[in-house]
């Protein structure tokens, strides 16, 4: 985007550590996450350059982002990309070279690039499907609670007041299992 090291660098800390409530951030989250920008910056460079490799790389982050990301994550990279590129070339295509070609042929190697995304994340289909049958978390135990992981909308009051989640007279932990 034309940006300098130092800015582009800030954005980069900026985003790694300010997109998610840190106090909910697992692991995955950061894991899935940093795929974003990668994909993002794939497919615009396939929009200004209409150069097939960045389609390919667009595929190999989709996929990968699959493999070793969080699906829900991963969803949410799919999601921003099906807003992004027809809003790219339909309302923000001043920036583009003026041959920048057919929008509907770049819309259609985009579409393209994700679904190889899926077809090449689709080798963990079978060994997924196969461990889930041997799996202990069938059905709801005490061990295994399905709902691990689920931010209920409640907490997102840690935003809202955070001088009553992080005041010295606070138990979280306490106020969390309330």
């Amino acid at each position: 985007f034309g940006m300098q090291f130092p800015s582009a660098l800030f954005c980069g800390l900026i985003y790694t550590y300010g997109w998610f409530p840190v106090r909910s951030c697992l692991e995955w989250a950061i894991i899935g996450g940093a795929w974003l920008p990668a994909a993002l910056w794939s497919v615009e460079c396939l929009l200004q350059t209409k150069r097939m490799r960045f389609a390919i790389v667009l595929t190999i982050v989709l996929a990968l982002q699959m493999l070793a990301g969080h699906f829900q994550i991963a969803f949410i990279t799919q999601l921003v990309l099906v807003v992004y590129v027809p809003s790219r070339l339909w309302w923000a295509a001043d920036e583009l070279r003026p041959d920048t070609g057919s929008r509907r042929r770049l819309c259609g190697i985009a579409t393209i690039a994700l679904l190889s995304g899926f077809t090449l994340a689709a080798v963990q289909l079978i060994p997924t499907w196969e461990l889930k049958q041997l799996s202990q978390r069938k059905q709801v135990g005490e061990n295994h609670n399905l709902a691990y992981g689920a931010i209920p909308a409640w907490y997102l009051s840690q935003s809202i007041m955070p001088w009553h989640w992080y005041s010295p007279l606070t138990d979280r932990d306490e106020e969390l299992k309330r």
